[in-house]
């Protein structure tokens, strides 16, 4: 079972016969679920308090030369920047094994368009309507963008966990 909950679509797969009795019913329970009608995809509405779903939490810079509005990751002491702060490094890289986040490693432009895909959600709850048609997520657009990361996530996890246990002979 992998964070995003069980799934028997392997199996389902394997099987023509059963495929093809159980594809109308998804495709008709995802149209009524109605998430592709308010723009949105189906890994945009998976429960984000799940932390290898999470973005990386930021820090405010604590340094007396940083600007305000300046956020970074995680401090990293070893050496110092042209501003005599310390430099910040990527957290999961070095201390928090398990918080390796799948939102973090979207490309600029998938994160761009999920931001823009719950935004205009929350537009169209806050207005009690639904898009236009023309704008509603097609079934070929809704593909599972974070599954891929997320199964990425766990499987260095599990690397992670067999090199930790390894012992010396």
């Amino acid at each position: 079972m992998t964070v995003l909950g069980p799934s028997l679509y392997k199996q389902v797969q394997a099987s023509k016969g059963l495929y093809k009795f159980l594809k109308p019913f998804a495709d008709r329970f995802a149209s009524v679920a109605g998430y592709r009608a308010h723009g949105l995809k189906y890994d945009d509405i998976l429960i984000e308090e799940n932390p290898t779903v999470q973005k990386l939490r930021r820090k405010r810079a604590r340094c007396r030369r940083a600007r305000p509005h300046t956020f970074v990751l995680a401090p990293r002491r070893d050496r110092t920047s042209h501003t005599g702060c310390a430099e910040y490094a990527n957290i999961a890289t070095d201390s928090t094994p398990t918080h390796l986040q799948a939102l973090g490693r979207l490309s600029e432009r998938e994160s761009y368009d999920r931001a823009f895909r719950l935004r205009t959600a929350s537009m169209c709850a806050i207005a009690h309507q639904e898009l236009p048609k023309d704008k509603w997520v097609p079934k070929d657009q809704d593909v599972r963008y974070l599954k891929p990361l997320v199964a990425e996530i766990e499987q260095e996890a599990a690397e992670r966990a067999t090199w930790d246990s390894v012992k010396r002979a």
